[in-house]
């Protein structure tokens, strides 16, 4: 956990030197209260991660994840109040249209060999 979180820390930096000069949070108590806030969450996160893949097969875990693309879309426009732009909308679209096939091949290899569903979409299970 403590690589993932120096490796985003320097992926921060350097992308918001490119975007905007750097700026410290002012120092009034909200903002370093939020900042904190997002550091303990990310930490849970990342902890309840880890106890999953320990837990439950990674390809389950990892279908659960993907419902942060419906979190954030719906964080975005609740609480920060903005509309979500092509490029959340085509991401979105990636990664579900990843999720549900991985979904339904493994549902297809479950099946019998001579099951009618997995000869009409053999294309998937190659």
């Amino acid at each position: 956990m403590l690589a993932l979180g120096v490796c985003e820390t320097v992926e921060g930096l350097v992308v918001s030197l490119f975007i905007s000069p750097f700026e410290y949070p002012s120092w009034n108590v909200e903002d370093w209260g939020l900042a904190c806030i997002i550091g303990v969450l990310f930490f849970c996160g990342q902890l309840t991660m880890t106890l999953a893949l320990q837990i439950e097969e990674a390809g389950v875990v990892s279908l659960v994840r993907t419902c942060d693309v419906l979190f954030s879309f719906v964080f975005q426009v609740m609480f920060l109040q903005q509309e979500a732009n092509i490029f959340s909308y085509l991401g979105a679209l990636i990664v579900t249209t990843g999720v549900a096939l991985t979904a339904l091949r493994k549902w297809l290899m479950e099946l019998p060999e001579h099951s009618l569903m997995r000869q009409r979409l053999f294309f998937i299970l190659r």
